[in-house]
């Protein structure tokens, strides 16, 4: 095993055993790693202080060289920490998803990096801070919903959004191809979403959790993406 000392996001914690976790973290230049931390369900663990789920640290730790062996966890440092009241279920669902990007990148780290400060911003509603999360991984894994006009047709007059046909659809196409009938104000606001503007999400507050909910089944739908449990919302 060599020794190595790297910076990164706390993004996972499982139970191991009686006293032990299994940890995933991902550093700076995209890496995921999976390290057993020892002892860490102990009251006197010096190295749980510093796991919360969201916290950048500095972790030291052996680096398996086995496939068949784990990395194993020396010591963690919180450098920024993420305290128990700002843990929302943007968050949650943020670290669900960076445990689930596989290959390395650097853009992994970037998305997290970027999408924390979302989760963690009291300015933003926990549920709208969710959608934005939700948007930005459809953007770097290739799903993506076509809301410049009708996918079908072009026509600019649209009616509601499929998530079938992947996009907005107008009154014709819709009254042809039929489906489910979403209201234009919830179209609106995936219209909004997916051309990253933010700022004009406001106004249809209303439908965040509906969107969630539909957003959620259609990354799943197109590769496979699972999520985390629902935390009760309480901002």
């Amino acid at each position: 095993m060599a020794e190595i000392i790297t910076k990164g996001f706390l993004i996972a914690r499982n139970d191991y055993q009686m006293f032990d976790e299994v940890i995933t973290f991902i550093n700076e230049f995209g890496n995921k790693f999976v390290c057993l931390a020892q002892g860490t369900k102990r009251i006197e663990s010096h190295n749980a202080r510093s796991m919360q789920l969201g916290n950048f640290c500095e972790f030291q730790f052996f680096l398996a060289r086995n496939e068949d062996k784990m990395s194993r966890l020396m010591k963690i440092n919180a450098i920024e920490k993420v305290e128990w009241p700002n843990f929302r279920q943007s968050l949650i669902t943020l670290n669900s998803l960076a445990e689930q990007l596989i290959y390395p990148d650097t853009k992994n780290y970037k998305f997290y990096e970027s999408m924390r400060k979302y989760a963690l911003d009291k300015q933003i509603s926990d549920a709208k801070a969710e959608l934005i999360v939700l948007r930005n991984y459809c953007k770097i894994t290739g799903i993506d919903l076509h809301v410049n006009d009708c996918v079908v047709c072009h026509n600019h007059h649209i009616k509601t959004i499929s998530f079938e046909r992947h996009g907005l659809l107008c009154g014709q196409c819709f009254d042809k191809l039929k489906g489910h009938e979403f209201s234009l104000e919830f179209s609106k606001l995936v219209f909004h979403l997916f051309k990253d503007e933010y700022s004009k999400m406001d106004k249809y507050e209303d439908h965040y959790i509906p969107l969630i909910t539909h957003l959620k089944q259609y990354i799943t739908d197109n590769n496979g993406t699972y999520f985390a449990k629902k935390k009760k919302r309480t901002i």
